[in-house]
């Protein structure tokens, strides 16, 4: 609703930007935190579970070659009593061995320097796949892993066995040398591998989560200072810059920061005031000028003027009028602008400040066609809040003037106050066209307007002074399009409780009370 659309500034003018990512800072640290532990886990995942792996080995195999040296012992202390190897002194060997060490299976197997098997303690393992036997001393040992059929259960079928060699002297024999070899299943060993596997997988899935749940937690702490000084930054509008900034984040590492925003701060509030008494001063040089240009336009006697002549009159009388308006809006934006507090305050009756706002909007009211309809306050006690009686008028005036200007020839323009135990709401409803979606961020700005051809062409301050006065009251203002159709502007002032008067007292606003319109 308001007024026209600003100027449009020149896209050669923009200053370049790089392209806004929009991933937010914390979930890139957090995910960079995630990959640098995801690559660190991963190598020790693979070192812990190469460790382990040795470790199982080197577990698996001590004992096999404890074993094959124990029944080594036994097989040359029977050789030297003059009996022979055999299965079943093997299959004896194999038995006991099983019971003291928890050997899935363990098959022995005697061979010659040819590889021939002399005797087995299991002759349904096939022992062709064994390797042959190397070239050992009387006191080493060859590990091989060997693919052996029937080497135990089905389970011990998938794994090749985890063989031991070891030359052993026979009675009897002569010189020929006889190897004992031991063969055991490796699933047990390849069974442990896995389960390490497992918890090493298992161990850097949860590390990785942990890491993700610490990282974004201590990267919202570290990130909370800086949303502090967007907060800080937010409030450099030319509506907050004099109110008080909030506390600013205590860190070392931001002091110099913090100092620099509060800098700028003053000098942006230096520049504003420099601004608005730049504006107030030429305003007022303008004044006097541009009235007495009116008074002289209004008192010519056009009476013998050709008809264009006439016309250029009336023309320069409007303009004159108009220039003299905005003179007083910007005399006006400047005061409610400055900064300046409310230095004096009297009780301001909200029902009798917007029934004259009524009565003066009522003459644009009747030329646009346009009821004007009110709804009072009705409450136990008055309505009032502290302030300037004659700056809340303005304000009333120009949100009427405003809604009178955009509605359709017919139409009506409601003013509703309620209150509550501590605010005062007025709101101004209209039957206009609304506010364009793009527009109702700005619509409070200096020269902000919503169509550039609507009728009584305004010069975009009313709303923004409306604005200033409402802040300087310490209240606030808004605006919504309706769905019907229409848009609502709605103030909210702190209200002071006072009992209900009998009589007017001798400083409300001292206008003589009227009927309500519409």
């Amino acid at each position: 609703m308001t007024e026209a659309s600003p100027s449009r500034a020149d896209p050669n003018d923009r200053p370049a930007r790089g392209k806004r990512s929009r991933v937010s800072l914390r979930t890139r640290v957090a995910t960079n935190v995630v990959a640098v532990t995801a690559v660190i886990q991963v190598i020790l995942g693979v070192v812990v579970y190469q460790y382990f792996r040795s470790t199982v080995d080197e577990f698996f195999e001590t004992r096999l070659a404890t074993r094959v040296r124990w029944a080594a012992t036994e097989l040359t202390a029977a050789s030297s009593r003059g009996v022979a190897p055999s299965n079943t002194m093997l299959e004896t060997l194999s038995d006991r061995t099983i019971r003291q060490v928890t050997f899935n299976t363990l098959v022995l197997v005697i061979r010659d320097a040819s590889g021939r098997v002399v005797a087995t303690s299991d002759a349904n393992v096939n022992t062709s796949n064994l390797p042959p036997p190397p070239p050992l001393g009387p006191a080493e040992m060859r590990f091989a892993m060997a693919p052996m059929d029937n080497l135990g259960n089905s389970e011990d079928e998938k794994f090749p066995a985890r063989t031991a060699t070891l030359a052993v002297t026979l009675h009897g024999s002569g010189a020929a040398p006889h190897f004992l070899t031991g063969a055991i299943s490796n699933a047990a060993a390849s069974q442990m591998n896995e389960l390490v596997g497992r918890a090493v997988l298992l161990a850097s899935v949860l590390g990785l989560l942990a890491t993700g749940c610490a990282g974004w937690f201590i990267t919202g702490l570290a990130l909370k200072p800086l949303e502090q000084l967007s907060t800080v930054a937010r409030e450099f509008s030319l509506e907050r810059i004099n109110q008080p900034a909030q506390s600013l984040p205590q860190i070392p590492e931001l002091s110099k920061l913090t100092d620099e925003l509060e800098a700028a701060r003053g000098r942006i509030r230096l520049a504003l005031q420099a601004n608005e008494r730049f504006i107030a001063n030429v305003s007022h040089e303008l004044k006097t000028p541009v009235a007495v240009l009116r008074a002289e336009a209004q008192n010519l006697d056009a009476t013998d003027l050709p008809p264009e002549s006439r016309a250029f009159v009336r023309s320069v009388i409007e303009e004159t009028r108009r220039l003299g308006m905005m003179v007083d809006s910007f005399l006006t934006l400047a005061a409610v602008r400055s900064g300046r507090e409310l230095t004096v305050t009297k009780p301001a009756y909200l029902n009798d400040v917007l029934v004259e706002s009524l009565a003066h909007s009522a003459g644009m009211a009747k030329l646009h066609n346009v009821t004007l309809l009110s709804d009072l306050y009705d409450g136990d006690n008055d309505l009032v809040v502290a302030g300037d009686a004659h700056l809340l008028r303005v304000l009333f005036d120009n949100l009427l003037r405003n809604a009178v200007r955009f509605s359709p020839s017919g139409s009506s323009v409601r003013a509703t106050i309620v209150a509550d135990a501590n605010n005062a709401t007025v709101s101004v409803v209209d039957s206009g066209p609304g506010i364009p979606d793009d527009l109702l961020p700005t619509i409070f700005e200096r020269f902000s307007k919503a169509s550039p051809v609507a009728p009584g062409r305004g010069h975009g301050l009313g709303l923004s002074i409306a604005q200033g006065i409402a802040e300087l009251h310490g209240g606030l203002i808004s605006t919504t399009n309706l769905p019907a159709g229409g848009c609502r502007f709605v103030v909210v002032l702190p209200r002071q409780h006072t009992p209900r008067a009998v009589a007017l007292p001798s400083d409300r606003t001292g206008s003589p009370p009227i009927n309500r319109p519409g």
